[in-house]
């Protein structure tokens, strides 16, 4: 069935971790257009997704390069749906690698987002109050699922680069 085709050398268990590499990079795709910051306090409600945090221009709240962090989150996605595209097509390797250490920057955006400074919120120009949160305390289901789709793809990388080096090629 695949005696012509470039798909014939690729096992179960590498399809398997393939379409592993492909959810966990859509899922941190689509972890961009999900609640990043949720604030439900002093009779407010505030709710911002990774893409208004990199479009948005705040009005109450301080900006921090704290708040960049979906967007590198984003690009790191990009990056491991292209290795998975690798994987498939010409180095599984290679593609297992680098989609791996992407998932270590999605991880890492995510941390550093949780672990950011306190930033004020200031409605002090309307005349009602200031105060400091903390971005981490505030953080939305994006952050997690944006740590869940980077630890899938640091193992699902990592057990493919493993698999590369020991499994024996099939020569044609």
């Amino acid at each position: 069935m695949f005696e012509n085709s470039t798909y014939s050398d690729i096992s179960t268990r590498q399809m398997l971790l393939i379409a592993v590499l492909i959810a966990g990079s859509v899922m941190g795709i689509i972890c961009f257009f999900v609640e990043w910051f949720s604030l439900d306090q002093f009779s407010l409600h505030f709710t911002y997704t990774g893409y208004e945090m990199f479009t948005m221009d705040f009005t109450y709240l301080e900006k921090s390069h704290h708040f960049m962090m979906p967007a590198i989150a984003l690009v790191f996605a990009v990056i491991a749906l292209v290795a998975s595209i690798v994987a498939i097509r010409f180095s599984k390797k290679i593609g297992g690698a680098v989609a791996a250490i992407s998932g270590i920057g999605m991880t890492t955006a995510a941390i550093v987002y949780t672990t950011g400074p306190e930033v004020i919120l200031d409605f002090r120009g309307d005349n009602i109050f200031a105060t400091t949160l903390k971005i981490g305390d505030h953080s939305g289901m994006g952050v997690y699922l944006t740590m869940v789709a980077g630890i899938l793809l640091v193992i699902s990388g990592i057990i493919m680069v493993y698999l590369e080096t020991r499994e024996p090629q099939i020569e044609q």
